[in-house]
């Protein structure tokens, strides 16, 4: 028997059976009782996928859920379905990404999955073999590839479908006359889920000619011109002989004694000198165990699909808030709702290394602004991702509420407290003697003033301008008349930074300054946060 011995896919063999009869030779559903294998919705997914080639950003799924908009809710259902398929065999996937990705289509038909259905449970997901990194790279070909396989599948009657799936020469003839749209894996993977006893557990030929070769069979040059069903044939003529000289069908040629033969390991490390007597040798701990100090730098490695993105929110959970992982490490919506709570605050940045990503993008460059009153063109200094990062966790509150503050139903209002390059001592005197001031006004004083035309008024007899339009009597009206004690004030660093945040605590009062000092307007506050160094506003 060429199954898989060396861990329970009978699980999957028998979802595969299950799927078999189901849906392919029936046009039914393996998640349900729906009508979905059906040549209707094959086309729609031939007209939306197929012929409908995303080559612009985004990932897999994000691509996938654009295609399919115009889409049936019944077939994208299938979409689903046919990912569940394909998702069977390759083992270099995990359990957990593949349910992920399949609940995640079948949402689209406006309906969830139950993520307990057992066809998507760990065991019928463990997957048979690898796909290599060849197959989820290249998974869209795959699909292009299986929607054409079965609809040429539908168009046979019932009693034809009944027969392919349960004879090996006739199937195997069969999908070798189907177009195959290049060296397409899945047809290796279809041959074996439908018959195990019959197919290696390969989702390739190249291994399938190394150990043919490899064991006397038939050299390599001649077996790349056999068919499918001729390799399939001689892998089992020489599986039968093994299992006879073996004495045990229990052999699998990935593992040993057979793959040493045709895959032989690599050269050993060279063996450690002797630990001389009385020397303790400690091995160096690697691992990060739960309540330690996490480690500076982590590397996800593997090929596109194997669930890096999928785990890199339990390492930024590991690092940011460990107590809300272990508390709700089996449910997995809070996880992610939590991260992206973290994320939005700016403490979780994901950044793709692509060709037009600059150290101006990654540390920090010059931004083109136009002036919104003049028109006039200026450049600012904009941080990169990677400098917000650095400079956010450097942050320190110098200056903080002894007693908690609830901010429900405040109203919160952004000032700047002088320029950030060129008026610090403004920005200084606030925070130290309680107060904010306001510098439009032209330094005036607005006690009197009850409505906007009084600004305006006062603004005019003293020969500024008023226009109703001028932002000095916006602001001075905003600052005199619109703000309340009680009321919130974050004081910004530009338009992308934050670095204190206030409780207004007085009325406006005007505060004469030096000849030629213009912020005269001022309300006192009490400084709730004083940060050492500004915040991105995501925080």
């Amino acid at each position: 028997m060429s199954r898989y011995h060396d861990r329970g896919v009978a699980p999957i063999l028998h979802a595969a059976a299950t799927w078999a009869e189901r849906c392919l030779v029936r046009d039914s559903s393996i998640f349900g009782d729906e009508s979905l294998w059906t040549t209707e919705h094959l086309a729609q997914l031939d007209r939306y996928f197929v012929r409908n080639l995303d080559e612009g950003d985004g990932g897999f799924y994000e691509k996938l859920d654009k295609q399919l908009a115009p889409a049936d809710p019944a077939a994208r259902k299938l979409m689903a379905e046919l990912l569940w398929v394909l998702y069977l065999f390759p083992s270099n996937l995990g359990a957990r990404s593949k349910r992920d990705g399949v609940l995640r289509v079948w949402q689209l038909s406006g309906n969830a999955l139950d993520p307990e259905h057992p066809m998507v449970s760990d065991a019928v997901l463990a997957g048979i073999g690898s796909g290599g990194m060849a197959f989820l790279s290249g998974r869209w070909r795959e699909i292009n590839y299986a929607v054409g396989l079965f609809t040429a599948f539908k168009q046979l009657s019932g009693t034809e479908r009944s027969s392919l799936v349960l004879d090996y020469a006739r199937f195997a003839d069969w999908i070798a006359a189907q177009a195959r749209q290049g060296n397409r894996q899945f047809r290796h993977m279809l041959r074996y889920l439908l018959f195990p006893d019959v197919v290696e557990r390969m989702s390739s030929n190249g291994d399938r000619h190394k150990v043919l070769e490899a064991f006397g069979v038939a050299a390599g040059r001649e077996t790349e011109d056999w068919t499918d069903r001729q390799i399939d044939e001689a892998m089992l003529a020489l599986r039968q002989r093994l299992e006879s000289e073996h004495g045990t069908k229990d052999l699998d040629f990935y593992l040993a004694p057979l793959v040493n033969t045709w895959r032989p390991e690599e050269e050993p490390e060279p063996a450690p000198p002797p630990v001389p007597p009385g020397v303790v040798v400690r091995e160096p701990k690697l691992e990060w165990k739960a309540g330690g100090t996490p480690p500076l730098n982590q590397i996800l490695f593997g090929p596109p699909g194997t669930g890096k993105t999928y785990h890199a929110i339990d390492k930024a959970l590991e690092i940011l808030d460990p107590t809300f992982l272990r508390a709700h490490a089996a449910d997995r919506a809070a996880l992610k709702v939590r991260f992206d709570t973290l994320a939005r605050e700016g403490l979780v940045q994901f950044v793709t290394f692509h060709q037009s990503f600059s150290y101006e993008d990654f540390v920090e460059g010059l931004r083109a602004e136009s002036d919104s009153e003049t028109g006039a063109l200026r450049y600012e200094v904009v941080d990169g991702v990677f400098k917000r990062l650095c400079e956010a966790a450097q942050v320190r509150v110098v200056q903080e509420a002894p007693v908690p503050f609830d901010v429900t139903g405040r109203r919160i209002w952004k000032l700047s407290l002088g320029d950030a390059l060129t008026e610090q001592h403004i920005y200084r005197e606030c925070i130290n003697s309680g107060y904010a001031l306001l510098g439009y006004g032209a330094g005036l004083d607005f006690s009197g003033c009850t409505t906007r035309d009084d600004i305006r008024t006062v603004l005019r007899q003293a020969g500024q301008s008023a226009e109703s339009t001028d932002f000095a009597v916006t602001a001075a009206n905003a600052f005199v008349l619109q703000v309340k004690p009680g009321d919130l004030v974050v004081v910004s660093e530009g338009n992308l930074k934050f670095r204190a945040i206030g409780q207004v605590t007085g009325d406006y009062r005007h505060l004469p300054r030096p000849e030629g000092d213009t912020y005269a307007q001022c309300r006192n506050v009490r400084w709730l946060r004083v940060y050492s160094t500004a915040l991105p506003i995501e925080r």
